[in-house]
């Protein structure tokens, strides 16, 4: 009797934790985007622009070029702990992102030459 209930019990903690897990996503990203601007806003009219250029081709689903910028932007200043973090964030879902539409293409490549 306690041997079912265990596995019970054990079977519906591995179905929250399964169904819980999620992978980033477009609201993710938003997210994550919003906090980046929001670290930035107080710096130059500048800067914000190039956070917002960042966040452009990032949309536009250009992830090489938002993460060079990136890159690029947070190496030429001292950033706070907030930025430091909004930063690796953005440039995790954005190599994410990248590894998945290169993933994805290569799956319908695969599949387009075994037809």
């Amino acid at each position: 009797m306690f041997d079912k209930i265990a596995k019970l019990i054990l079977g519906g903690m591995m179905a929250v934790v399964l169904t819980s897990c999620e992978k980033p996503d477009d609201r993710r990203g938003s997210i994550v985007e919003a906090n980046l601007i929001r670290s930035f806003r107080d710096e130059s009219p500048e800067d914000r622009q190039k956070i917002a250029k960042i966040i452009r081709d990032a949309q536009a689903r250009k992830y090489k070029i938002a993460l060079n910028e990136l890159a690029l932007f947070s190496d030429s200043r001292i950033l706070t702990d907030k930025q430091k973090f909004d930063v690796e964030a953005t440039m995790r879902i954005l190599r994410y992102n990248m590894e998945e539409e290169i993933f994805s293409r290569q799956k319908q490549q695969k599949q387009q030459k075994q037809q």
